[in-house]
């Protein structure tokens, strides 16, 4: 979906990128959306986490991601934030 680069506070690049997850059913129809995100250090791997299944709406999924894209969110915090989106 994209992805967000700056410096931390220690001088580091930190690379986030944000994905889609689709979880297809029987049919296409029964399609349910979520998100991952990684995070990368310098170029290497550091954490990664993904959501469970949060929608049949991939709308609401896209538009969700965008605001933790927009917030550079981590995958450390990324349940937490999403719960106080959707709370």
């Amino acid at each position: 979906m994209g992805e967000r680069r700056f410096i931390s506070d220690r001088g580091l690049g930190v690379h986030l990128n944000y994905y889609l997850t689709k979880k297809t059913g029987r049919t296409a129809y029964d399609a349910l959306y979520g998100i991952r995100i990684e995070k990368r250090i310098q170029g290497e791997r550091d954490e990664s986490e993904q959501t469970p299944a949060l929608s049949a709406s991939r709308q609401i999924v896209e538009q969700l991601a965008g605001k933790l894209m927009a917030g550079a969110v981590t995958p450390v915090c990324m349940m937490e934030i999403i719960d106080d989106l959707t709370g």
